[in-house]
């Protein structure tokens, strides 16, 4: 097991990341890794945070109850958008990448957003266990601007559930 020192150095590193930042809107699933960097970037950045939750028919009714009790736990902004991922040909054949269509289609919306709220950069919750995975997804997201502090931090899924713990901030997904 890691040690706390080696995660206490880890959360500074995070917390160094989102500050010259000034102002976020995170792609917030209501899951382990975008609570935690929900967490942390209010806790950095106060109110000049903004999270936000997409919701379909693609996505379990449960996580958007999660992320809403999550989100008013935190005291942080929180809007629901609704996505239609099932109105695009090049995700419904359901091909390798269909999830570059998806977050294409949502990193778009969430750009406009930040854009109209005057928000600086727009995060998403990708950690270190994410790099080696094929994630179609992450493309949309690099190709759009959007930042993974997690990753950049060097934080590992494991990681990220032991701190969750530590801060009282279980999810249902943990």
């Amino acid at each position: 097991m890691k040690s706390s020192t080696h995660l206490t150095r880890k959360i500074n590193r995070l917390r160094a990341i989102l500050l010259p930042m000034q102002s976020v809107l995170i792609a917030y699933s209501g899951g382990v890794d975008s609570s935690f960097l929900l967490k942390v970037a209010s806790d950095v950045l106060e109110n000049r945070v903004v999270a936000v939750t997409a919701h379909s028919e693609t996505y379990p009714a449960r996580e958007l109850e999660e992320a809403k009790r999550i989100a008013k736990k935190l005291h942080v902004k929180h809007m629901v958008i609704k996505t239609h991922e099932l109105q695009n040909m090049k995700f419904t054949s359901n091909p390798p990448d269909r999830c570059y269509h998806c977050k294409k289609e949502l990193y778009t919306t969430l750009l406009k957003i930040a854009k109209k709220l005057k928000l600086n950069y727009i995060l998403d919750g990708s950690n270190s266990d994410d790099v080696n995975d094929f994630r179609p997804g992450s493309i949309a997201g690099r190709e759009l601007g959007v930042k993974s502090p997690l990753k950049e931090a060097g934080f590992t899924k494991a990681e990220i559930r032991k701190l969750l713990k530590k801060m009282n901030l279980l999810t249902v997904m943990l």
